[in-house]
Formats: structure tokens, C-alpha cells, sequence
């Protein structure tokens, strides 16, 4: 143990040597930068960031978690109808998701979080080009397609959401998240069978209070749904039973 605490010293001083003996690592800035974000002090993450940043610029993940700062300000004071604020801290955040997918183009969260800001300014059409430059860049995998299936419900082209969350659901078959997401635009659209189908898949992968009401609500569950080629549901105990109110 005592060895193990003196690497750790000498890993620090030599972070500290490293950045000069007046300034902090770009790294320990980018620790304590996470720590207090977690702590949900986001005046001091900021400040944390903002120095690990100026430190190492092209650091993705530095980027990101500034532009998510700047995301979380701007939502805050778009709920309050402070609608000129809103925006500034909407562009910033898209400045620094746009530096993080610079640095790294696979950075999906940079990417997700790049399209909810423009949305927030109204940019609909700007939400889905992103997805669309971007994810044309990277492998097909669920979480991408997600991310451009979303941004083309949010600007109202249903038919392309429709086609990339079936692409997400082919990319990954098993992947609950998708299977869920597609089942839920197919009832958006009106195709409730189909829906039904997909939710149920998605409940049986990886059963949660959501997917369940869903299901319930729909008449999917065996005694509710004699039709439709559905399997019984599974209820485990930790699930409220159709009628219940959920558990806490």
C-alpha cells in the first residue's frame, strides 16, 4: 500500500512538474472538473474545464463536458424564458461539441449533444444535417442511428425516423434500446401491431416498468390480448402487476 501511494505522489508531482509549478495538470483540472459537475457545483466544473481546456485543446472528451455545461445553462434558462441567454449558451455548447467531433468523430455523445442545442435554438433542420454529416462518417451502430433517427423526428420527417430506427434495430437486433425506440415511433406512426411487436421484443430482452405500461396499455398482456400473436408477458416480482401502481 505504501508503495502504491508513493506512485501515485510521484504521478502527481510529475503532472504538477509537467504544466510548470504555478499551474495544475490539464488532467487533474479535467478530474476535478468531473467531480464537481457529479457534485452538481457547475460554476466550479466549468472553471475546472475551462482550465483543462486552455491546457490541452484538442483534448475530445475536455470539449464535450464544456459543451455540456454550457447545454445545461442554456436549458435552465430556457425554462425560465430568459430566451436571449438561452441561445448565447446554446451557441458555446455547439462550439465546443463541434470541437470535441473535430477531435474525435466517433464522440456520439458530442454529437447527441451538438443536435438537443439546436434544437433548443430552433434549428431543426441544423439537428438533423448533424446527424446526418456526421453519422454518414462513422459504422452503422445503434447508438448513431439512434442519434440521427431522433434528429429527424425532432424536425419532423417521421419517414426518415421510421427508416434509421429500423436501421438501428438491424445494426444491433438485440439491442433493447433500439428495439424500444423503434416500437414507440411505429405507435407514433399509427402501426400498433407492428409496435406491439417490436415492445414486446424489447420487454423480453430486458423487462422494465416502461415497456411493461406500454404493453399494458395497448392490450398486450396475455389476458388483455387474445389476438395478435403476441407471447405472454413475463411479470417478475419486482414489476407492478397491470392495475398496479408502480413500485418505488
Amino acid at each position: 500500500m505504501k508503495v502504491l501511494r508513493a506512485s501515485v505522489s510521484v504521478w502527481v508531482a510529475g503532472l504538477l512538474l509537467t504544466a510548470g509549478c504555478n499551474d495544475v495538470h490539464p488532467q487533474i483540472r479535467y478530474r476535478d472538473g468531473l467531480a464537481n459537475y457529479q457534485r452538481g457545483d457547475l460554476t466550479a466544473a466549468m472553471a475546472d474545464f475551462q482550465s483543462a481546456y486552455h491546457g490541452q485543446q484538442g483534448d475530445a472528451n475536455t470539449c464535450y463536458w464544456l459543451g455540456r455545461c454550457y447545454l445545461d445553462l442554456s436549458r435552465k434558462d430556457a425554462a425560465g424564458n430568459s430566451t436571449v441567454a438561452a441561445m448565447t449558451y446554446a451557441d458555446k455548447a455547439i462550439f465546443y461539441f463541434d470541437s470535441a467531433i473535430q477531435a474525435q468523430p466517433s464522440h456520439t455523445l458530442a454529437i447527441d449533444g451538438k443536435s438537443e442545442a439546436l434544437r433548443l435554438k430552433g434549428d431543426y433542420q441544423g439537428a438533423t444535417r448533424t446527424a446526418q454529416e456526421v453519422g454518414s462518417q462513422l459504422s452503422p451502430t445503434a447508438n448513431i442511428l439512434l442519434t440521427k433517427a431522433r434528429a429527424y423526428a425532432a424536425g419532423g420527417d417521421m419517414d426518415m425516423a421510421l427508416i434509421t430506427y429500423r436501421q438501428a434495430v438491424v445494426a444491433e437486433p438485440t439491442n433493447p434500446i433500439a428495439l424500444e425506440a423503434y416500437g414507440r415511433a411505429l405507435l407514433v406512426a399509427g402501426d400498433r401491431d407492428k409496435a406491439l411487436e417490436y415492445l414486446q421484443k424489447a420487454y423480453e430482452i430486458k423487462p422494465t416498468v416502461a415497456v411493461l405500461d406500454t404493453l399494458h396499455q395497448y392490450g398486450a398482456v396475455p389476458e388483455q390480448a387474445p389476438n395478435g400473436g403476441l407471447r405472454p408477458v413475463p411479470l417478475p416480482k419486482d414489476l407492478p402487476q397491470p392495475g398496479e401502481q408502480p413500485r418505488k
